[in-house]
């Protein structure tokens, strides 16, 4: 199956380290020059209001951070970047003061995948990894989500109508530019290829 062309010449970068292991997550964003400290305000879906990019990350960090604990996660400072001749590359990045909230310990190879569609029905998936996961499952209720997990499903597709200008389902865009439709479910499984690299199995 062909890849979709990318559209959005702007992501944001969230890095994080779990006991020593590096890892990041993209959303793609659509964004316009203004006076915001990071130089672009969001272009947000009908129904929400512009904002500037670096009132973003701190929302981000916040809904995430009871996945992991401050002991053995650290939250790097996320950065806004810039597609320029086939590179990213980066135009501002934060100081971040957020940090993990958690009180479980992170489970090697662990993965958190919340599986979404955009408005053209392209798959929109958030993954997460090295989190205490439990045992792998998958769910399609709402109802049988933890609190936290909820909170990522209402503010990256607006499960419960709660969304803001702040939450992703305003801002993040698929790699052919379209807005957040729905979420499907939330697997909990084990990485294979992390596993591998350590030293698992």
């Amino acid at each position: 199956m062909p890849i979709t062309p990318l559209i959005p010449s702007f992501r944001l970068t969230f890095p994080y380290i779990v006991d020593g292991f590096a890892h990041a997550f993209h959303y793609y964003l659509l964004a316009s020059p203004s006076v915001d400290a990071s130089g672009y305000n969001t272009v947000s879906r009908s129904g929400f209001a512009n904002t500037g990019v670096s009132t973003l990350p701190a929302r981000v960090w916040t809904y995430i951070s009871p996945y992991w604990k401050a002991a053995d996660t650290t939250f790097g400072n996320a950065h806004l970047d810039r597609l320029t001749f086939g590179a990213w590359v980066p135009v501002w990045t934060e100081a971040n003061a957020i940090t993990p909230a958690g009180s479980a310990a992170r489970e090697f190879a662990a993965g958190l995948t919340v599986f979404m569609k955009s408005t053209d029905n392209l798959k929109m998936p958030i993954v997460f990894y090295e989190l205490p996961m439990g045992i792998p499952n998958k769910f399609i209720s709402y109802a049988s989500l933890d609190a936290v997990t909820k909170g990522i499903v209402d503010d990256y597709a607006n499960h419960s109508g709660t969304a803001g200008v702040l939450s992703p389902y305003a801002w993040r865009v698929s790699r052919n530019a379209t807005y957040t439709d729905r979420w499907l479910s939330v697997v909990t499984d084990t990485n294979e290829k992390l596993r591998r690299k350590r030293n698992i199995k």
